[in-house]
């Protein structure tokens, strides 16, 4: 029998739950989005045609497709102004962005 450091009994339910993490089901989705982001960050330094697309989905402000520039940063919890403020791509805005606000390059 195993006994806990009070000198306790410790049951079986106790050591499947000992090293429990809460689970994240949309876990998957904000590491694919993280990734799409890092992606578009990283061609923004390129030349040619990977720069510019990069700069285009990065300044449109399309709400439509799941995995746009601005869904993407709301999932991830950062402020789409912000971003393109840091990568010279609009003013420099840094307040957080609030809900239901209109968001403008």
């Amino acid at each position: 029998m195993v006994k806990d450091n009070k000198g306790r009994a410790e049951t079986a339910i106790f050591f499947a739950f000992d090293d429990y993490s809460k689970h994240d089901p949309a876990e998957p989705e904000k590491t694919l989005m993280a990734a799409i982001l890092k992606s578009a960050l990283e061609d923004l330094k390129k030349v040619g045609a990977p720069a510019r697309a990069a700069k285009e989905y990065m300044i449109s402000n399309d709400r439509n497709y799941l995995y746009s520039f601005i869904n993407v940063c709301l999932h991830l919890g950062l402020c789409p102004k912000t971003v393109r403020a840091l990568y010279g791509m609009g003013p420099k805005v840094y307040k957080p962005l609030v809900e239901g606000q209109e968001i403008v390059n």
